[in-house]
Formats: structure tokens, C-alpha cells, sequence
């Protein structure tokens, strides 16, 4: 039986709220299930006293118990720190021993006529860098540099108007922390691996090597390093195809991951793909080098194509470098390899580029005749490359332009040299 909550206050609620007539057994177990709830109530928020080290009950412990037992806080309640009694906060009735919180009387004409207040701006969330390559941007959203000030000295005057305090400048100057690159010993063992992975013999290991490029997440930190790994081997490591070879795969599944910053690194790494293309040589005589030239061919137009709205004139160095290599002095490999790269950059790169020199660079093929096998190897390249822009400009300038009979005669000339 219940000592605290009476049974005729459970009917009565229970009548309040639709319930209808309880039996005395009902009213009984429900009386002493509430007295319950209400003593556990009483020692969860005496624990909340006690951890904050008071000695006084307050709301915010009986909201934070309710909240500990996955029950709905009462709202409407506060705690004032000022009130030092319950008969200041609240007041009684004189008839019975009840308590009520006395409502303020509020002027509506005063109120209405009274301006309105802001709207409150509704939370949302912004993006700002933390740090840049290890460097924190002064911004205000990161905490603020520690900037030394110069000692004062014994008798220094006091600034003027015209002359800024040493917090003024301070606060101005930019300052750049100096950073470097600390690697744990678990990128030290990544990086090997994958390095050793790239320059071996077993594919398995180097397939998994690849995927983990192409898909991990934390390879921020390494990225120097492996674009410093990429230009070394292009470097010194030109007469070995299949290194060339697998530092291209690894170009390609660093531009495949989505969560590897690039940009930074392509005045590296752009010199070494086009290396790849117009090299001289590339392996041994009797290596296919044509592939490993293709290959980086696209990885190019890959950074052309994703930079260039950044970088409107990284396209047309590349282009010039092309155009540059196709110089009578230089080899038909390296002729290939041009031709090759200007192919790959587009259509519309073979239309305003290599179409107004082709008539001019026959005669350097001319002068080209002791390799057979490979100057085929270009005119044949060349039919393809005039053939896809012939019909890019027939589908976006109509069958009817003019430079389509430049065309049909240069395409003549090649099956008829052929």
C-alpha cells in the first residue's frame, strides 16, 4: 500500500483522463507503482546534486533524471540560483495548502504596438580547411597564430596616431608556421610496400598495391612522396618498360581515387607523363613502347580535361610542347608520340592545331624514309586522327564547310603515300 500517493487522487485522474471507474485492486497497484517511480525519481536526481557538489535541489536535476530515464523533461520550469526559498518562487493559496507560479499580466495594446523581433537564424553548417598541405590558413574560423611581440624597451615612447601599436601589427602580419612532413611507422611500412609492390615482378602484389591508390582514404601525407617516386623513375628509368609502365598505372589510380588532392603536384607530374609520350626511347629496341605511349597520352588529356577550367592555359602548353616535338631533328618515335598526344587532346585540338601544319610536315616525313615500319605507323595514326575530325566538324559545321576538302585531300594523300 502506498504511504505518499493517495488512491483517491489516482481516480480522480483516471476520470480526468477517460478511463472510467477503476477497481480498488487497480487503484491500489497503480498507487504504489507510482510511489515507486517517484522514489527512484528522488534518488536519480539527488545523484546529479551530489556530482555538481551542491547541496540544493533544483529542476535541471529532476529534468536531467527524467532525461537519464528515457523519460520527457517537464518544460516551463526553470532553476534561478537567486531564489533562496520555494515561497519566493512560488505562492500559496490561502483556502489549502497549494503552490502556484504566479503569471506576469502583459499589456496587449503595449505589446502589439511594440517592434517585432528578429527572426532567429536557423542553424546551418560551412566547410573551411583546417590546414593546407600542413600550413593553417589565417582564417577566422581556425583558432588565431601565436604572433611573438618585440620587448619593450625601458623608455619607449608611446605610439602615436600615425604609428600602429605592436598588437596592430601583429594582428596584420601573416604568419606561416613552418611545417613538415612526419610520417608514422605505418606510412613508412605502407609506403614501402606499395613501392616495392610497383617496381617487382609478382602482379598480384602490384594489383593489390594498385587498388589500395585507387580506393584508400589516407594517403594525403604520402602523396609527395609518391609523385616524388613517379619522377624519379621517369627520370632514371626510361630504358625499362615495365617500370614505366607500372608508374603509369599508378598515375592513373592516384587520378582515380576521389579523396587525393592532386593539384599541387602537377607542374611534377605533368613533365614526367609527357616525357612518357615523346621520349626518344622507351625500353629496349624491341619493347612495345607504343603502349606505355597511349597510356600516358590519357592520363594527360585526364589532367587536362579535369584542371582545365582551373589552369585555362595548362591545355595549351601541352599542346605547344606537341607541336614543339615535331621538328625534323627530332626521332619518328618522338614524332608518334606527339601526334599520338594531340590525337588523344580531341578533335577539335587536331582541327586548330595539327591540320594548318600537315602540308608542311609532309615534307619532314619525307625526309623520314629509312624507317618504313614506323613511318606507316604515323601515316596510319594521322588517317585516324583526321577521319575523327572530319566528322566532328561535320556533325557540329554541316557537311558543306569548306575545310572539309582540305581534308579529303590530305586523307588522298596518305593512302596514296601509303
Amino acid at each position: 500500500m502506498s504511504r505518499f500517493v493517495s488512491q483517491e487522487h489516482v481516480r480522480i485522474v483516471s476520470e480526468a483522463s477517460g478511463f472510467g471507474q477503476l477497481s480498488d485492486e487497480v487503484v491500489q497497484t497503480i498507487a504504489a507503482d507510482l510511489e515507486y517511480r517517484l522514489r527512484e525519481l528522488a534518488q536519480e536526481s539527488a545523484k546529479f546534486v551530489r556530482h555538481a557538489k551542491r547541496k540544493r535541489l533544483t529542476t535541471n536535476d529532476v529534468n536531467s533524471a527524467l532525461v537519464a530515464r528515457n523519460m520527457e523533461p517537464i518544460h516551463g520550469y526553470w532553476s534561478d540560483p537567486q531564489v533562496e526559498s520555494v515561497e519566493s518562487l512560488f505562492q500559496k493559496v490561502k483556502q489549502a495548502d497549494i503552490y502556484f507560479m504566479p503569471d506576469e499580466q502583459l499589456n496587449l495594446v503595449a505589446l502589439m504596438r511594440s517592434a517585432i523581433p528578429k527572426i532567429p537564424s536557423q542553424p546551418r553548417m560551412t566547410s573551411h580547411w583546417l590546414a593546407v598541405e600542413g600550413v593553417q590558413p589565417a582564417t577566422p574560423n581556425n583558432p588565431p597564430l601565436s604572433v611573438p611581440l618585440r620587448p619593450k624597451k625601458a623608455k619607449e615612447e608611446a605610439p602615436t596616431q600615425d604609428q600602429p601599436t605592436q598588437e596592430e601589427e601583429a594582428a596584420e602580419a601573416a604568419v606561416t608556421m613552418p611545417s613538415q612532413h612526419v610520417l608514422s611507422y605505418e606510412q613508412h611500412l605502407l609506403l614501402r610496400t606499395i613501392k616495392e609492390a610497383i617496381l617487382g615482378e609478382e602482379e598480384s602484389s602490384k594489383a593489390n598495391a594498385l587498388e589500395s591508390l585507387t580506393q584508400d582514404s589516407g594517403l594525403s601525407q604520402l602523396v609527395p612522396y609518391f609523385i616524388t617516386f613517379i619522377t624519379d623513375q621517369a627520370t632514371h628509368k626510361m630504358d625499362d618498360i615495365s617500370v614505366i609502365s607500372s608508374i603509369l598505372r599508378m598515375v592513373d589510380a592516384l587520378f582515380q581515387n576521389p579523396t587525393i588532392y592532386l593539384e599541387p603536384y602537377l607542374h611534377q607530374l605533368m613533365p614526367s607523363l609527357i616525357t612518357c609520350v615523346v621520349a626518344r626511347t622507351i625500353g629496349r629496341a624491341s619493347d612495345d613502347h607504343v603502349a606505355c605511349r597511349r597510356h600516358a597520352s590519357k592520363l594527360i588529356a585526364v589532367a587536362c580535361a579535369r584542371y582545365n577550367a582551373k589552369y585555362p592555359d595548362l591545355q595549351l602548353r601541352i599542346q605547344k610542347t606537341f607541336v614543339d616535338a615535331l621538328i625534323p631533328k627530332r626521332s619518328l618515335e618522338t614524332h608518334f608520340g606527339a601526334l599520338l598526344g594531340l590525337r588523344t587532346l580531341g578533335p577539335r585540338v587536331i582541327h586548330a592545331v595539327l591540320l594548318p601544319r600537315l602540308e608542311g610536315y609532309f615534307t619532314v616525313l619525307e625526309k623520314k624514309r629509312r624507317n618504313k615500319e614506323f613511318l606507316q605507323k604515323i601515316k596510319d595514326l594521322l588517317k585516324d586522327a583526321l577521319a575523327e575530325a572530319k566528322h566532328e566538324v561535320m556533325k557540329e559545321l554541316g557537311p558543306d564547310h569548306e575545310s572539309l576538302v582540305k581534308y579529303d585531300a590530305l586523307q588522298m594523300k596518305l593512302s596514296s603515300d601509303s
